[in-house]
Formats: structure tokens, sequence, C-alpha cells
């Protein structure tokens, strides 16, 4: 019987993913602010942070990983990260958690049917949670968009809301693949991404959040140096 462990990570264990190295050539000085971070840091008493704060921050781990991915400015600042991929594996991460509480906290990794449920436990909540966050944000957000674009922002709204939870889907989805090595999602996700087989995730934003092609500064496993031309 293969170890079960081989395919899943502890949910409070620091990610193996492979990471990217990169030393931009100019970087501008970051100001401290108290809305710096992820919307559980700036907000760590609601629910949803005490939640994503049990479970491992996989809200979090998604943030970081997608933050490496973000497009380097000619200027060397940092630019966007691809949305697609931090909604996906929030998905990937939150599935993989509950999954692994159940399994490994709750003793459920010794027979098939159990693991199986314990799976499906996580791919599920995975999906809820995904779908109760964008719910949580979406009045905010229309009203946001209703005062910037009129009816389009109201579309534009939906649908941003939409893409994130069809992101959040599709990581969920990666999480119950039998036989994933640790990295595995991530690469998918991220290949996913570039080959434009996921929505970005911004509706009538001026933004590419793709970082995709040639115009890629950083990749993954390799120096960012080493990419510049």
């Amino acid at each position: 019987m293969p170890d079960p462990k081989k395919y899943r990570r502890n949910p409070w264990e620091v990610s193996t993913a492979p990471s990217v190295s990169y030393r931009p050539a100019v970087q501008a000085p970051k100001q401290a602010t108290p809305d710096v971070g992820t919307v559980d840091q700036i907000h760590p008493d609601t629910f949803e942070a005490k939640v994503n704060r049990y479970l491992g921050n996989p809200k979090g781990r998604a943030f970081d990983y997608a933050e490496t991915l973000a497009e380097v400015n000619p200027d060397g600042t940092i630019g966007d990260q691809p949305d697609n991929v931090r909604h996906a594996l929030a998905g990937t991460y939150t599935a993989q958690s509950v999954s692994d509480l159940l399994k490994y906290g709750a003793g459920m990794q010794h027979d098939p049917v159990n693991r199986a449920v314990a799976d499906i436990a996580g791919f599920v909540t995975a999906n809820l949670m995904g779908l109760g966050h964008e719910f949580k944000h979406l009045p905010q957000l229309v009203k946001e968009e209703w005062e910037d674009k009129g009816i389009r922002g109201i579309y534009d709204a939906l649908r941003t809301t939409s893409e994130d939870a069809a992101n959040n889907f599709v990581g969920s989805l990666l999480s119950i693949l039998p036989g994933l090595a640790p990295g595995d999602a991530e690469e998918i996700i991220v290949q996913l991404s570039e080959n434009n087989l996921l929505p970005d995730g911004v509706s009538g934003g001026s933004s590419n959040l793709y970082v995709k092609g040639e115009d890629r500064m950083r990749v993954i496993g390799e120096d960012y140096n080493a990419q510049r031309p």
C-alpha cells in the first residue's frame, strides 16, 4: 500500500512546492501601512480568518505562491500576481487541509473508502468556503463597480466573482486526483494559467494578470536574473 503521506502534506507543514528565486535590480521601497497583506491579516478576528488559520493558512500560502509569479516591471518594481493562480491554489490547499485533518486527525487514512470520503469532504468544503468568500465580498464589489462604471460595472462584478469561484473549483478538483506529489498541483495550475485555460479573474480590468509566454520575467524553479534579456 502506498504511503498516503507521500501525496498529502500535513496541513500545518510548510509547502514543498517549487519556489522562485528572484533578485530584481531595482526594488521600490514599500510603505508600511495597516492595509498591507491579505484580508485575513488585515482583519484577523473574522470567522473566515479564524477558520483559515485553523486549516494552516491555505489562503496565505496561495497568496505567497502567486506572488512569486508576479510580473516585474521595467523599472524593477513588482506588478500584479496572477489572480487565477491564487484562487485556484486556495481551493487546492483548503481541500487538502480538510482532507488531511480527517485522515490523520480523525484516523481515516487506513481505509480506502474513508480516504475517499475525506478527499470528497475536502473538495466540497473548499468550494463552499470559496463561494462563501466570494458572496461575502460581492455586495461591496458591486457597489464599487456600479459607482465607477454603472450597469457595465455590475456585469464586471458578477463575472469577476464567477471566475474566481470557477478557479477555486478547478484547484479543489486537483486536490482529489490520485497520485499527485507535492508541487504537482501548483505546476498544473500554473500551466493552465499560462495557456489561457483558466479565466483571469478580472472583468473589465486594465491589467493583464496572466504570466505567460516569453514575456514572463520569473520562471518556476529558475533564477530570475538568468531570465532577464
